[in-house]
């Protein structure tokens, strides 16, 4: 699988570097974890540290392009990042 910087763009006022990502060779599109998990491999950081902004593969391609982010440090990826939401309860 071979991975190309389409673009990086460094945003040092929020603490974070962004990507534009294009995995050739991949025949499924790729889950959020094992994203998360390349490119911590691939940038040596910290998985916590990653997060996926959105996965795109066309029908039939075998290139994937991925938007991430990688942020310095836990304290300004939970300042910057929107929350999730908490699953609703079921009501019986």
């Amino acid at each position: 699988m071979e991975i190309k910087i389409l673009d990086e763009i460094k945003q040092p006022l929020l603490s974070r570097t962004s990507y534009k990502l294009r995995i050739f060779g991949s025949k499924t599109t790729p889950s959020n974890a094992k994203t998360v998990e390349i490119l911590a491999d691939k940038f040596k950081a910290d998985a916590g540290l990653v997060t996926i902004q959105g996965i795109y593969q066309g029908f039939g391609a075998h290139t994937t392009t991925i938007l991430a982010r990688i942020y310095d440090s836990k304290e300004n990826l939970l300042k910057v990042e929107p929350k999730k939401k908490a699953p609703k309860e079921e009501e019986k």
